[in-house]
C-alpha cells in the first residue's frame, strides 16, 4: 500500500496509534481485572486488612461465620500478631474453572523456617461497571483455638491479656496465622505453647503447663533459710520448732551455738493447683563446752548434725508461705 499524500500517511499513524492504544488499554484492563478485582486481589485485600488489624473488613470480605467463643483475636494489635510469624506470604497458583465462575487460590508461606500453604475459595457473584469481575471468598466457620489454662482465670494470648473462664476457653480466630499462650505472674510461670492455624475447622488445643515462677521459689528458699536462722539462734539443745536437736547427758558449761552449714535446697512442686515442699537434707554444727560432773573437766563438743526439713506451702493473692512441719 503507498501513501499518496502526507494526509494519508498522518491518518494511517493516527489510526495505528489509536489501535495501539486500545490494545494497551484492552491489556491494562484485562490486567487490572486480575490483579485487583480478579480472586487473587480479594486474597490480597484480605491480608492486608488483617495486617492493618482491621478486623470487621477482614472478616467482610472473609466472609466466614464467627463461631461461639471469644472474639478478641478478631481486631487490632492481636489480630495484626497473627501474621507476625508467618513470612513470605504470596499467592502461588490460581485455578478457575466451572466455566470461570469458581477459583481456588494457593497462598504459600513460611513458619518457623518451613513451607506451609493454605488455600482460599472463591465464587463470581456478578461485575463491577459491567466491566470487572467481582468475587467473593466463599462463606464458611472460622477456625478456633481452644486454650486449657489449668486453674487460671486469665491468660495471654498473641500479646493480649485474656479472661480464661473456669480455666479453659475457646478464641475464634482467622487464617492462616499463628497463635501463642504464655502467661507470667509472681507465682507463676509457664512454658508457652503455639500453634499454626492453615484453614478453617482446625480446633487445636494450647496447653500452659505452669511451674513455680523463679521469684516464688526465691521467696521459698529465703523463707526456709530465715526459719533454720531462727532455729539456729536459740540456745538450746533442742530448739523449740526446729528439725534438728543434740542429745547429751551431761551438763553443759555455758552458752552452746548452732550454724547451719549447709542450707536444704527443696524443690518446690506445682501439681493440679496444688503447691507441696518436697523434703530436703540439710547440715548443722553444733559447739559447746561440755563438763564433766564427776571429774570436773571440761571439754570442747563440735559436733555436724544432719537433718531434714519439711512443711507446707499455701498461696494467697501473689505471695506463697512457707510452714514448716512440727
Amino acid at each position: 500500500m503507498r501513501f499518496t499524500s502526507t494526509v494519508d500517511r498522518v491518518l494511517a499513524m493516527w489510526l495505528a496509534g489509536v489501535l495501539t492504544a486500545v490494545i494497551i488499554a484492552l491489556a491494562s484492563l484485562a490486567l487490572i481485572n486480575r490483579l485487583v478485582y480478579g480472586p487473587e486481589g480479594q486474597v490480597r485485600a484480605y491480608f492486608a486488612a488483617v495486617r492493618e488489624g482491621d478486623g470487621s473488613r477482614a472478616l467482610g470480605i472473609l466472609g466466614a461465620q464467627v463461631p461461639e467463643g471469644d472474639a478478641s483475636m478478631l481486631d487490632g494489635d492481636a489480630l495484626r500478631a497473627s501474621l507476625e510469624g508467618v513470612h513470605q506470604l504470596q499467592t502461588t497458583d490460581t485455578v478457575v474453572r466451572d466455566g470461570g465462575e469458581r477459583a481456588t487460590v494457593t497462598v504459600s508461606y513460611l513458619v518457623n523456617n518451613q513451607q506451609h500453604s493454605s488455600e482460599f475459595n472463591l465464587h463470581k457473584v456478578g461485575s463491577h461497571w459491567g466491566v470487572f469481575d467481582q468475587w467473593a471468598i466463599d462463606q464458611g466457620t472460622l477456625p478456633t483455638v481452644h486454650v486449657d489454662a489449668k486453674a487460671l482465670s486469665a491468660a495471654t494470648l498473641n500479646g493480649q491479656k485474656v479472661a480464661v473462664k473456669g480455666g479453659s476457653q475457646d478464641f475464634a480466630v482467622t487464617f492462616p496465622g499463628v497463635y501463642q499462650v504464655t502467661y507470667e505472674s509472681a507465682l507463676y510461670s509457664s512454658v508457652s505453647d503455639s500453634t499454626l492455624i492453615t484453614a478453617p475447622g482446625e480446633t487445636p488445643v494450647l496447653t500452659l503447663d505452669l511451674e513455680p515462677s523463679p521469684t516464688a521459689v526465691a521467696s521459698v528458699r529465703q523463707q526456709v533459710k530465715t526459719y533454720l536462722d531462727t532455729c539456729a539462734a536459740q540456745n538450746s539443745l533442742y530448739p523449740t520448732g526446729c528439725p534438728f536437736e543434740y542429745a547429751f547427758n551431761g551438763r553443759v558449761a555455758g552458752d552452746l551455738t548452732w550454724l547451719i552449714t549447709e542450707y536444704p535446697d527443696p524443690e518446690i512442686n506445682l501439681a493440679n493447683g496444688a503447691w507441696s515442699l518436697s523434703e530436703s537434707q540439710g547440715k548443722a554444727e553444733i559447739s559447746f563446752t561440755a563438763l564433766d560432773l564427776y571429774t570436773g573437766k571440761k571439754k570442747q563438743v563440735n559436733q555436724e548434725v544432719i537433718f531434714e526439713v519439711a512443711g507446707s506451702l499455701a498461696t494467697a493473692d501473689e505471695t506463697v508461705t512457707f510452714t514448716p512441719a512440727t
